[in-house]
């Protein structure tokens, strides 16, 4: 994770955690991913979508990926392009 500048995260268990911990230890941009409702009650979403400082930058950098974030529809498309929107 050294060279890493964005992290996606996904639905996980216990390393998605761990690994979210380093990310922000290392100040990498996190996308937290929702594909459905049950998403958004996830532990480690959970945690992620209560960060304010993360979830500020997020809604700054792409607006459109927050809305969808928010209610669980986030699509690969959604993704890559906000991807391409934090490392412009």
């Amino acid at each position: 994770m050294n060279a890493t500048q964005v992290v996606i995260a996904f639905n996980g268990g216990m390393g998605s955690e761990a690994e979210i911990e380093i990310a922000k230890s290392r100040n990498c941009r996190i996308i937290p991913v929702t594909q459905c409702n049950n998403d958004l009650q996830n532990k480690v979403i959970k945690k992620i979508l209560d960060d304010q400082e993360i979830m500020a930058y997020l809604n700054q950098i792409d607006h459109g990926y927050y809305e969808k974030l928010m209610v669980g529809t986030v699509s690969a498309e959604d993704i890559l392009s906000c991807i391409k929107k934090m490392l412009e």
